[in-house]
């Protein structure tokens, strides 16, 4: 085993594991003379800092690249002595796995020789192997098959190299603090030039070629990848317990019965893939790229909800969980959150308006959560009444019965005398259901902006602070947060940012969720132009909201005998810029003249500032006009809390931007809202102090 610091691993490749099978392979560990590297030396352009381990074919140290200014592992190899390593084969090799550059394979950067032997500087990534990540039992369906769909990909980039990997096992793969899986240790890699010399590898992963000596294929890779992932599902070999019923199934083909394994919620594709990658004969195992296909759709699949059926885009609407399976386009950032969140007990999303924050925790991480473990999760948001918000979440999990309002008002009044209360209500939570307990309080900013006093907002934020601080405790506090109100949040240890998706990321919002209700666009340009129009090249992180809404509408305009989604449609609704607010200057030409005020005396009130105000139903009053500007999609109603009046609330702060009436009326009463605030604000506090 490579020697390293807790919680550190370097990403080495033509390292040996030794804590598995004893491995078979080319030049033995004796053949090289070590070469003594003392720290602050310069091996090429790299700077050593400190050792990170040592292995059967040499030492790996920290080090720091002097041009570039970046962390690298250095792996360097001693001169080799009689039949040892070739340099020139492994030069070769080097070469051929510069040339990967792929998300999920270990990049290598530099390699060269040094003091008669070799180096190379490789991505440096703190993390932990699978290998260490299964050690305490089988891995959650989720976690394996996202697991192994990684390491597909990377397999099928490599093999579009011409590289096999021949060395695949859970020591092998990494899951980096990142949440970024990587295929690691190319050192007995094999190019097309030099398959056929394969007798090496790691016995209870070698396929029957490797022990034969027959040439290597793409296929050789696949047969470890269907050991690791059966490993993965079932905390044992799939070719029998003992090393010798593994060995006479491998060189003999004395195989058991078909693999099954012994839980129950593995998908048959799934069980199909793992046993048709133990074929004796290579050409009858999936590739990686079929791999990849067939975990696609399993992942996919068991996010699906077959009583859903209002479409795959969610217009001005954040997705919640039931739309999980259409949300695409930040799956690498999910991996990184549910990775942070293992040690990071209270983690805010932050990011600008109209960035995705609450599609993000409501349809990424909770999912993804929950398909791991058993999470009870408590949403709130926290609206004019924070501390409300927290008793009536927290009860209601513990599914308290009786007058609600009064246990409400009662466990409110207790946690304002004893914040640290809320701490051991989710504690006790977490006992009861023998599971982990998620607090997801969506859209903090409204403690700020719905009128909670200065006093409740503090005591609010307090709470959330101590909720969670410890990362062995089954309790986690996760917020989402407008950028701009991260500055009042005092004491942050750890944010998570969500970043402004990139070409391709808006792509796959486009075309998976179409793909995934087996349709197409009739004219494939369409998504370029929403692209272009949504700007991903500029500053304009806001309009997701913009684009799904653009894609709604694309999808309600779509052909179903042809399954298509249509051009004539995206010219109809005028493109993404047009689309919103067309849509809304069409919604109100439908209302009569009296209506048409009222709609604006109705807009106006769900306005603060240049940011939306969140409103009980019953304080707007002419439910008419409210129920058609619900029915447009303009503004949005949810529920409170139980017993409690629902709110509503313009669908999305874009509105304010891009819909021209509605900016020309804001603007024309500024003075006259500006007033209405500081009443509102003033009878809020007037309330609050018992009507004094």
């Amino acid at each position: 085993m490579v020697n390293q610091r807790k919680g550190e691993l370097a990403v080495v490749a033509t390292m040996t594991d030794h804590t598995d099978s004893a491995a078979v392979t080319g030049p033995p560990a004796h053949g090289h003379d070590p070469i003594v590297v003392t720290l602050g030396e310069t091996v090429g352009r790299y700077q050593v800092r400190r050792m990170l381990g040592e292995g059967g074919m040499g030492q790996v140290y920290l080090a720091r690249d002097v041009v570039l200014g970046r962390s690298v592992a250095l792996k360097i190899v001693g001169p080799t002595t009689g039949a040892g390593l070739h340099t020139e084969r492994f030069l070769h090799e080097a070469r051929a796995i510069a040339r990967l550059n792929h998300p999920n394979v270990v990049q290598l950067y530099d390699f060269g020789e040094y003091r008669g032997g070799l180096y190379l500087a490789l991505e440096y990534v703190e993390g932990g192997t699978l290998r260490e990540r299964a050690s305490h039992g089988p891995l959650a369906l989720d976690e394996v098959l996202r697991h192994a769909r990684a390491i597909a990909d990377g397999l099928a980039h490599a093999h579009g190299h011409g590289v096999f990997h021949c060395d695949l096992k859970p020591s092998n793969v990494m899951v980096g603090k990142d949440g970024r899986v990587r295929v690691v240790d190319f050192g007995i890699a094999r190019t097309g030039e030099n398959a056929a010399s394969t007798k090496s590898g790691t016995p209870d992963w070698m396929a029957p070629e490797q022990w034969l000596g027959a040439p290597a294929s793409d296929r050789t890779d696949s047969w470890a990848l269907g050991i690791v992932v059966a490993q993965l599902l079932t905390d044992g070999h799939p070719l029998g317990d003992t090393v010798e019923a593994r060995r006479d199934a491998v060189q003999h083909g004395a195989r058991p019965a078909r693999w099954v394994p012994a839980r129950g919620d593995v998908p048959a594709a799934v069980i199909d893939l793992v046993n048709r990658a133990l074929a004796h004969t290579p050409s009858e195992r999936p590739t990686a790229a079929e791999w990849a296909r067939v975990l696609d759709v399993a992942i996919l699949d068991g996010r699906a909800d077959p009583a859903l059926d209002d479409g795959p885009f969610r217009g001005l609407a954040a997705f919640d969980e039931r739309h999980a399976r259409f949300y695409f386009g930040r799956e690498l950032e999910i991996d990184a959150f549910l990775e942070r969140l293992r040690d990071t007990p209270y983690l805010p999303i932050v990011g600008p308006s109209g960035a995705g924050k609450s599609s993000f925790l409501h349809a990424g991480v909770i999912p993804r959560l929950r398909a791991r473990e058993p999470w009870t999760v408590i949403a709130i948001r926290p609206g004019g009444d924070p501390i409300g918000a927290l008793a009536r979440g927290v009860l209601g999990a513990l599914a308290d019965h009786g007058d609600r309002k009064a246990q409400v008002q009662a466990f409110r009044d207790e946690l304002i005398a004893a914040p640290t209360l809320l701490a051991a209500r989710l504690s006790t939570i977490a006992s009861v259901q023998r599971g982990k307990v998620l607090l997801a309080v969506d859209q903090l900013e409204e403690a700020f902006t719905h009128g909670a006093s200065e006093a409740e907002r503090a005591a609010f934020l307090h709470m959330l602070a101590v909720a969670a601080d410890d990362p062995l405790d089954p309790v986690r506090v996760v917020v989402t947060v407008r950028d701009d109100f991260v500055g009042k949040l005092a004491g942050l240890r750890a944010l998570f940012v969500v970043k402004k998706l990139g070409v391709d990321d808006v792509r796959r919002t486009i075309t998976a969720p179409v793909a995934r209700e087996g349709y197409q666009f009739d004219d494939p340009a369409i998504v370029d132009d929403l692209i272009a129009e949504v700007g991903v090249t500029g500053d304009r992180t806001g309009n997701l909201p913009l684009l799904q809404f653009a894609c709604r509408t694309l999808w309600d305009g779509r052909d179903p005998a042809r399954r298509r989604v249509l051009r004539a449609t995206y010219r109809e609704m005028g493109g993404l810029a047009g689309a919103l607010a067309r849509h809304a200057d069409h919604a109100l030409a439908e209302l009569s003249d009296d209506e048409r005020r009222i709609a604006r005396q109705l807009l106006l009130q769900l306005v603060v500032g240049t940011t939306r105000r969140s409103v009980p139903r019953p304080a707007l009053g002419h439910g008419h006009v409210l129920d058609r500007l619900l029915a447009a999609r303009l503004v949005v109603q949810r529920q409170a809390g139980d017993g409690d009046a629902p709110i509503v609330e313009i669908a999305h702060e874009s509105l304010l931007q891009t819909w021209t009436q509605l900016a020309r009326w804001v603007d024309e009463t500024r003075d006259e809202r500006r007033l209405l605030d500081e009443l509102l604000d003033a009878t809020s506090l007037w309330e609050r102090r018992g009507r004094r």
